[in-house]
């Protein structure tokens, strides 16, 4: 990018669309991170204030963040798998009705 002058719109969209992605995944990233932290200092401070040991919480949300993360993996898998098979088919989609379905929605006026 550094030696572009000039960005004709359509890579500009494009450009936009990119870093729209990259600031939502970083900016969900850090959420978790701070939740994390958060959750870290609160479970510390329990655990001194009421002598309770509170790990096995911490596992169960590590579970739930891992879970997470398997899930969007999951989901970028069948977009990727969705735009290949578009690109890959060229075959105009056409929608047939049922004639019969016509008929008895036009009697009904």
């Amino acid at each position: 990018m550094a030696g572009i002058t000039r960005i004709s719109s359509e890579n500009l969209i494009w450009l936009s669309e990119i870093l729209e992605t990259l600031g939502n995944a970083v900016s969900e990233e850090y959420y978790m991170l701070v939740q994390m932290k958060t959750l870290q200092m609160m479970m510390k401070e329990i655990n001194q204030m009421c002598n309770i040991d509170l790990n096995d919480v911490r596992d169960i949300f590590m579970n739930i963040i891992n879970d997470e993360e398997h899930h969007r993996e999951i989901l970028e898998t069948i977009k990727q798998l969705t735009v290949k098979k578009e690109q890959a088919s060229n075959d105009p989609f056409v929608k047939f009705q049922n004639p019969r379905c016509l008929e008895s929605t036009s009697s009904d006026f």
